[in-house]
């Protein structure tokens, strides 16, 4: 684990709701990355692990009111807003990250919580003719160039 996740443990460990979900990780690096990912989330927003269930808790018993989806209207203003500044791929994270921690709580959010997230298509790269030409020269069975230039 990283030092810096080490320092932020402590703090998540103290809330209920943060001990169930950090309990249910079994990878070390999963552990890291989320951890920090929700501690940013929590400190951007002012709230700790169990403020933000006790957030959805209220709404699931508020339906019909403007409190209904407070929760996910708080995740969104958070990934939408002007202030947060976090590239596509880290706000894919931090999504992934606060879902989690509602969903280990029992409390899952609603599936179009930041649905206007979307990691973007990688770019395709085609070979060059002067790849194919290169790969060509580097085999040495006449089937497996056969099977290049196919």
């Amino acid at each position: 684990m990283s030092r810096m996740s080490e320092e932020i443990t402590p703090w998540l460990l103290q809330f209920e709701s943060g001990k169930k979900w950090y309990n249910l990780f079994k990878s070390e690096q999963t552990k890291t990355i989320y951890i920090e990912r929700l501690e940013n989330y929590c400190k951007t927003v002012g709230k700790t692990s169990d403020e933000l269930v006790a957030l959805k808790v209220e709404g699931l018993k508020n339906i019909n009111s403007e409190k209904e989806w407070q929760a996910e209207d708080l995740l969104d203003n958070y990934f939408y807003s002007s202030y947060t500044k976090l590239t596509i791929h880290l706000r894919a994270l931090a999504l992934s990250a606060v879902k989690s921690v509602y969903k280990a709580n029992w409390r899952e959010l609603n599936l179009n919580v930041g649905s206007k997230i979307e990691l973007p298509e990688p770019k395709k790269r085609w070979p060059k003719l002067g790849d194919i030409l290169e790969m060509e020269e580097a085999m040495i069975h006449r089937r497996d160039k056969a099977l290049l230039w196919f």
